[in-house]
């Protein structure tokens, strides 16, 4: 269950998903419904990776003697709900000792890690911004990038494994990790790991986030 949830079921989602289908309890719940069955509303991840938002349905069927049993996970074709409707993750994250942390400070803690460049673009592979270690290390300004995309900016001796990588991750919600390139740093021909990721908004794809 681990790997359906990681694979299909929104993140902030997750954790509920694996409590919805705890065998040890899932039994339970559904021997006191009156119809056999429990379910509840995810925000599953489709092949174009967006994400609509599912009924999940598990039902109990006797097998033809006790205590032989099925359990029937169904997955209702059609969205039930709009995605605003569904839980989504807190603007305040726990982390221990029922400390708080505001998601935006979070993110920021992220954004001035220096050690790693950090970029995000639109959903047309445009860039929107980086951190300052990518500006660092380019040798480069703000509005150098912004508004481009890598082949604009011929930085790429072969920019060709670049787009499709982050076509993967934009048409297909996929996302990769230390993808080997090499780029043009200053004139010179530097060997970087690229790891992207989707961004949502309503659980549509809507850019992407990066790091190298």
């Amino acid at each position: 269950m681990h790997w359906a949830a990681d694979s299909f079921v929104h993140p902030s989602q997750r954790a509920r998903f694996l409590k919805f289908l705890d065998f040890s309890t899932l039994e339970g719940r559904i021997l006191k419904s009156a119809t056999l069955t429990t379910e509840s509303t995810f925000s599953i991840r489709m092949g174009t990776g967006n994400y609509s938002v599912k009924r999940v349905v598990v039902s109990r069927i006797p097998g033809d003697s006790e205590p032989a049993r099925y359990l029937l996970f169904v997955l209702h074709a059609k969205d039930m709900l709009s995605p605003a409707s569904v839980e989504k993750p807190d603007a305040l994250v726990e982390t221990g000792a029922n400390k708080q942390v505001a998601s935006g400070d979070l993110w920021q803690s992220i954004v001035n890690n220096d050690t790693v460049g950090i970029f995000w673009k639109d959903a047309n592979r445009r860039f929107l911004g980086a951190n300052h270690m990518f500006f660092e290390y380019y040798g480069l300004k703000p509005d150098d990038i912004i508004g481009k995309t890598d082949e604009e900016m011929g930085w790429h001796p072969d920019p060709e494994p670049f787009r499709r990588d982050e076509l993967r991750v934009l048409k297909f919600g996929q996302t990769i990790r230390d993808a080997p390139g090499k780029c043009l740093v200053h004139g010179e021909v530097h060997n970087i790991m690229a790891t992207k990721m989707p961004v949502y908004e309503d659980n549509k794809i809507i850019g992407l986030l990066g790091y190298f």
